[in-house]
């Protein structure tokens, strides 16, 4: 059995003393693949790194690859009209920095990218500059045929609107995916795969449960969000790549099938959406 992690940030300062042992808890718990994801131009560098430095660490043991992007918490204020505004200049590296790297191998997808609108003030600034770069970021994945992955936490119409509009057939992950079932139908249609965290082993997360027991497996991915959303029984621990047979133990019993046929069907799925030969 082998398992794939599609949304990792290991690069957290929390991993910074033991990386090598959460690595080898990995491959013992047939961990097969993690990507790295990035949050801003800056982060996608050192995902970048990290990524190479893992990989010839482990020798094939484990394989790394790495996302770049800008986590709409992360988005500086783009305004062109504004001549002390340096946001332009950033996109542009990241931009150039894409370009250069799109024929990595180990760079398999845009992400993560969307909307955020949770415990902010909604002002029609804060709203219009994450709807920009979100568009930004979008166009250029199709241009250069990558995936997305996709951050939407309290944003559910805007996201749906700028998809509908922007995504253009190009293929992709709901990372973390926090809406209902019925809403669900609306992002599978659009060929968007569903990430399933940890949430979903909580005794609260009933609405997530819905969501796995409507979709189709070959419509799921899992991931950790590691250092965040860890899955009971380590619920407020730093999370892991290696607690993701939790997830997956959940996933198997709701949808009442083997956890290994399960894996092998998500791992697929992940190796599909992310292009990985």
């Amino acid at each position: 059995m082998k398992i794939f992690d599609t949304h990792a940030h290991l690069d957290d300062i929390k991993y910074q003393s033991d990386i090598d042992l959460v690595i080898e808890r990995c491959i013992k718990e047939n961990v097969d693949k993690v990507v790295l994801v990035s949050a801003s131009y800056e982060d996608s560098k050192k995902e970048k790194k990290l990524c190479n430095v893992l990989n010839e660490k482990f020798n094939e043991k484990i394989n790394f690859f790495y996302s770049i992007g800008f986590h709409p918490d992360e988005i500086p204020f783009y305004d062109e009209r504004v001549s002390n505004d340096n946001a332009k200049e950033i996109f542009d590296k990241f931009k150039d920095f894409l370009i250069e790297n799109k024929n990595d191998s180990n760079m398999v997808a845009v992400g993560e990218i969307g909307l955020d609108y949770y415990n902010k003030e909604k002002t029609k600034e804060l709203i219009d500059n994450q709807k920009m770069w979100f568009i930004l970021q979008l166009t250029i994945a199709k241009q250069h045929n990558l995936p997305v992955i996709i951050h939407s936490r309290e944003a559910l119409n805007d996201t749906k609107d700028i998809l509908k509009e922007y995504l253009d057939g190009n293929r992709g992950i709901m990372h973390c995916y926090s809406y209902s079932k019925e809403e669900a139908k609306y992002f599978l249609d659009m060929g968007l795969l569903l990430g399933i965290g940890g949430v979903i082993t909580f005794k609260n997360g009933v609405k997530l449960k819905e969501v796995v027991e409507y979709a189709p497996i070959e419509s799921l991915v899992i991931e950790t969000d590691c250092p965040y959303l860890t899955p009971s029984p380590y619920r407020g621990e730093r999370n892991e790549p290696s607690y993701l047979p939790y997830i997956l133990n959940e996933i198997a019993r709701i949808k009442n099938i083997s956890v290994e046929y399960l894996a092998e069907v998500l791992y697929n799925n992940s190796m599909k959406v992310y292009n990985i030969k």
